[in-house]
């Protein structure tokens, strides 16, 4: 009996010399959607292969993740990221992962109401990165609308089968999950919607207009009306110069593994080469993995056009985070600028 807590002892003392240690290879965090095509392309490819990966369906959760500490790595929108620093959480920017995949789409009374106008907004939740978008956009247009006579607007939107574009004074945004914005839209419970791709490819084949791809092949060259639709065509082609995507890194763990998370880097910036260069090969890998993840079958067609509206550059364009905190400010969500400007790297005095 005098024996027992000692063998006790040294059985568990045995026991967890057994168990698994940490490896410190991060844990990383993204979403089953397009926009994050070079994470789902590098799993394909194996290029994570020594990871810990783990897919999410909403933002929202894969945020409350990265700041539960439960991954170390992620690939979030920059909604969620200007929302993560304003509630005080350390995190460093990395790289851009995707730019673009947005579009503006609207209700079938676009074509046939001479009167149409856009007075409810639908987007994905209040405070992400197309919530954002949207409200900027109409911030924008609003503060030009004055330029131009209501005459030419009307003229101008002839091209795309509509007497006119005008927009509420109030314009009022409601959060509607993407897969109900066909429905929504349908019954003109919204009058637009602002989503990320796929859905305004999916919109669009269901029958539903997309202005960014409208304006691209109807125009009015040479017309009274230019300078009314060049504004909003302009416009338009701007909310796909955001970042969709970003790579963020808890500053905690990059201060202890920053071999780590540059080894991560290497093998996001191969993935994102495979896209760019061979586009068929990442259709390919994200069909796969959505066959396998989410048992859905995505067409090639789709998938190529949805791709078509974005771009992969890892360059970090600060100043575009920058506005899109400025509009969360508006809103309201928030009181205090955190996005600071990134380092600028050190001249030496011997460098011209």
């Amino acid at each position: 009996m005098i024996f027992k807590p000692l063998l006790f002892f040294l059985l568990v003392t045995s026991l967890s010399s057994c168990a698994p240690k940490p490896s410190g290879k991060p844990r990383v965090g993204y979403l089953l959607n397009i926009t994050h095509a070079v994470p789902i392309v590098a799993i394909e490819k194996g290029l994570f292969g020594e990871y810990e990966v783990e897919h999410y369906v909403s933002g929202g959760y894969l945020l409350n993740t990265l700041m539960s500490k439960n991954i170390d790595i992620a690939y979030i929108g920059p909604g969620p990221y200007i929302n993560a620093i304003n509630k005080g959480f350390e995190l460093e920017l990395l790289t851009v992962s995707a730019v673009g995949a947005n579009a503006f789409v609207v209700s079938e009374k676009f074509r046939s109401d001479k009167n149409f106008k856009i007075k409810k907004i639908a987007v994905p939740q209040y405070g992400n990165t197309q919530d954002l978008l949207a409200r900027n956009l109409i911030s924008r247009l609003e503060k030009s609308k004055t330029n131009v006579p209501n005459s030419l607007k009307e003229i101008a939107n002839e091209s795309l089968g509509a007497k006119a574009l005008n927009f509420d004074e109030k314009v009022e945004y409601l959060a509607v999950s993407p897969s109900e914005l066909e429905m929504v839209l349908h019954r003109n419970s919204v009058d637009a919607a602002l989503t990320a791709e796929p859905w305004g490819t999916l919109l669009t084949q269901r029958g539903f207009i997309n202005l960014n791809t409208e304006m691209k092949v109807k125009s009015l060259l040479n017309s009274p009306g230019d300078e009314y639709e060049t504004k909003l065509r302009k416009e338009l082609d701007r909310i796909n110069e955001f970042p969709v995507t970003l790579l963020v890194v808890r500053k905690d763990y990059y201060k202890t593994h920053a071999r780590e998370v540059e080894d991560f880097i290497k093998k996001n910036n191969q993935a994102l080469e495979v896209i760019t260069k061979d586009t068929n090969s990442a259709i390919e890998c994200i069909q796969k993995h959505f066959e396998r993840i989410a048992h859905k079958t995505l067409a090639k067609e789709m998938l190529t056009t949805s791709l078509s509206t974005m771009s992969f550059d890892s360059k970090i364009d600060i100043e575009k985070l920058d506005e899109l905190e400025d509009v969360a400010i508006a809103a309201k969500y928030f009181r205090k600028k955190k996005i600071k400007p990134l380092a600028k790297p050190k001249v030496e005095a011997n460098e011209v």
